[in-house]
């Protein structure tokens, strides 16, 4: 479950883990990400029952098919990856 918020935080709030975590759980995920424009102060990593609830980013200053291909790798088990150039960039952007 991804939640997209458009803030700048130091850290997620309550009210936000709580709607990604109600999302999560609607929906039957077991892996529930807060995605920011930039890196909060201090990220979150946490398990709530059987939840675990992470804060990522998307970075909007960045070319958008880098800031893409990071948060892939920031959300994705190495091996659902999808294959990358050495430019960061996705190999069928390319």
């Amino acid at each position: 479950m991804l939640d997209t918020k458009y803030k700048r935080v130091d850290a997620p709030s309550t009210d936000d883990v709580a709607q990604v975590v109600a999302y999560a759980k609607a929906t039957g995920c077991h892996e529930a990400f807060l995605v920011y424009p930039t890196e909060p102060r201090r990220p979150l990593d946490a398990m709530l029952g059987d939840i675990r609830v992470r804060s990522v980013v998307f970075a909007v200053d960045q070319q958008l098919d880098q800031a893409g291909a990071q948060l892939l790798r920031s959300i994705l088990p190495a091996e659902q990856r999808p294959d990358t150039t050495s430019s960061g960039r996705p190999a069928e952007v390319l």
